[in-house]
């Protein structure tokens, strides 16, 4: 009785504890399971770990098998961090919980145990392999009727889409998830829209990426928790940078960069970085670009994404704008062939735009042409410019006037007029 009148006035932490006390084990791990979830949200990882240990000991304890709801439910929180985490053996791990939790029944653990296999896999590299374990994801989440796991699922399968270059997929499976989500859960909406206008950006559909930003931080703005409420943030500051609004950027950049450290998100605090970096390059302050780059080589490094290709390109890139041409070349070059060989299909064309530069300074047009080409197509067709494309634009018709052959100066004189014509507005 004492624990029944006091729990409502009760920290949860000290109702389990009374509930260990009187006797009552079940219902103490349920809501222990409950504070886990909650540290989880809220990347609360030290006493996340520690509520982590004394739940699995307690569900060891009790002797619950290996269908039981409740260990079902913990697994799958300590899968999700550990895919987080990196952790070795996360994927066999994801993948056992998944296939148990599909014989117990537990339709939404094995739909988020198929689907946290599939972002482990698309975050290797691996975005066509993690379509199969989304498939699996969508049949779990249906059996159970959770509008939100599916949601997820859709969202997830549109980023795997995007990598994929199968972009006009990605938006519509991204718009499935963010409507399926707004009307239940405020965060998988926002961080769908917010993937959704990052494409909108890459694909050059700058009044639909704004709208798209404007409607995600209106939800936001309605969140209880201060991190929902920076989702779209990133996005305004990728926008503003393609329209070269760089001090803006840098003054939003910089304050995100604090929030993303506090809060301990590290993708999203890499993306942040990688593009602070991005606005102190353009603003010519180099060192501050290269510890940028650096910390965000140094994250997703850890993540094991294949992101880190783009942090090192940076990095060969002030290489390049520092003078030092052939470690540039080398660097970028090996960057090319280990892109190409990946399953992320789009990271192969920024690498050898990247290249240029370098290779036309050592005399080695033929790796610009197809670049050139490139280039010249994409104006043409409405394809997306940004101030990468009119750099190495400009850094071409430099080097063109110095190659000899002056059909080549003029048609990359002809490049920068139309590559100044398709940037965001």
């Amino acid at each position: 009785e004492a624990v029944g009148s006091t729990r409502s006035r009760l920290p949860a932490e000290w109702t389990v504890r009374l509930l260990d006390a009187a006797g009552r084990p079940r219902e103490a791990l349920s809501l222990r399971i409950r504070i886990i979830a909650a540290r989880d949200r809220r990347a609360d990882h030290q006493r996340f770990a520690l509520e982590m240990t004394t739940a699995l000991e307690q569900v060891d304890a009790l002797g619950l098998g290996p269908v039981d709801p409740d260990r079902l439910t913990l697994q799958l929180l300590d899968v999700s961090a550990a895919a987080r985490r990196s952790d070795p053996g996360v994927l066999a791990r994801a993948q056992e919980l998944a296939q148990r939790a599909e014989g117990g029944q537990a339709w939404s653990v094995a739909g988020e145990a198929w689907r946290q296999l599939a972002v482990r896999w698309r975050t290797q590299g691996r975005p066509e392999d993690s379509l199969v374990p989304l498939e699996a994801a969508e049949r779990a989440f249906s059996r159970s009727a959770d509008t939100v796991g599916l949601a997820r699922t859709w969202h997830s399968r549109g980023l795997a889409l995007r990598e994929l270059a199968r972009f006009e997929d990605a938006l519509d499976v991204m718009l499935r998830a963010a409507e399926a989500a707004e009307p239940l859960d405020v965060l998988v909406a926002c961080r769908a829209l917010s993937d959704r206008a990052d494409l909108l950006q890459w694909v050059t559909r700058w009044d639909e990426a704004q709208a798209d930003i404007d409607r995600c931080l209106a939800l936001a703005a309605t969140a209880p928790r201060g991190e929902q409420r920076r989702l779209g943030r990133t996005e305004q500051l990728q926008l503003w940078i393609a329209q070269g609004k760089l001090e803006s950027a840098r003054e939003l950049a910089d304050a995100l960069i604090e929030d993303f450290r506090f809060l301990g998100a590290g993708t999203q605090l890499a993306g942040v970085l990688m593009l602070a970096g991005e606005v102190h390059r353009f603003l010519g302050d180099l060192d501050r670009a290269e510890d940028l780059y650096r910390q965000t080589q140094a994250i997703y490094d850890a993540l094991e994404s294949p992101m880190a290709l783009i942090a090192r390109a940076n990095l060969a890139i002030l290489e390049y704008l520092r003078g030092r041409i052939d470690d540039s070349f080398e660097d970028l070059d090996d960057l090319c062939e280990e892109a190409a060989s990946g399953q992320i299909r789009w990271l192969a064309e920024p690498m050898r735009l990247a290249r240029a530069p370098a290779a036309a300074a050592l005399g080695k047009w033929d790796l610009v042409d197809d670049v050139l080409d490139a280039l010249e197509t994409q104006a043409a067709g409405g394809g997306r410019m940004d101030l990468d494309a009119l750099w190495v634009s400009r850094e071409l018709a430099r080097l063109a006037r110095g190659s000899g052959d002056p059909q080549r100066r003029l048609r990359v004189t002809r490049l920068i007029t139309a590559v100044e014509a398709r940037l965001a507005p």
